[in-house]
């Protein structure tokens, strides 16, 4: 982690938790995140009713002063309050995410991705990235391509996004 994002760093390092803390900054703003790692809780002593990581923002993030009644998209809880919000990152039934992923090739890159579209959401009011409808059992994309191409998936990262990812994040 320290060597692709030296944004972040450990604040909590537990044989059950991890905890990371820093700042992406995917285009134009930088962003406080925690990142909460609790792969590590396999020994029997403690149980977690999910074992994916989450990432918060804690700050800023806010609604759209054109539609202060709409809700931050794709956030788990904190709609009234975004700050510190979970993101939503993948769907956990699409199996996007599995417990040998490292966070540094999967979960920090969504977070900045997550970033990159909603500084896009709050000028245009668009989500441009792909979505799955959490009541919905079919993923709905932005484009009609990204369908075809990864069927039943909803997170497709595009390569300019992606080599520029070392350039958006915060050192």
């Amino acid at each position: 982690m320290a060597d692709k994002f030296p944004g972040l760093r450990p604040v909590l390092d537990l044989p059950w938790v991890t905890i990371w803390e820093g700042e992406l900054r995917p285009v134009s703003e930088a962003y406080f995140v925690r990142i909460v790692d609790h792969r590590g809780a396999d020994d029997g002593r403690f149980a977690f009713v999910s074992r994916w990581p989450s990432v918060r923002v804690l700050s800023p993030l806010s609604r759209r002063d054109e539609a202060p009644h709409e809700p931050v998209p794709h956030l788990y809880g904190g709609h009234d309050n975004p700050r510190g919000a979970e993101l939503c990152l993948f769907h956990p039934r699409s199996r996007d995410w599995n417990d040998w992923m490292l966070l540094a090739d999967s979960i920090v890159p969504w977070a900045a991705e997550w970033l990159y579209y909603y500084e896009v959401w709050h000028v245009t009011g668009v989500w441009g990235g792909d979505e799955w409808l959490h009541e919905d059992p079919a993923p709905r994309t932005a484009s009609p391509e990204l369908s075809e191409n990864q069927p039943g998936r909803h997170r497709r990262v595009e390569a300019p996004l992606l080599r520029s990812m070392p350039f958006l994040l915060n050192a």
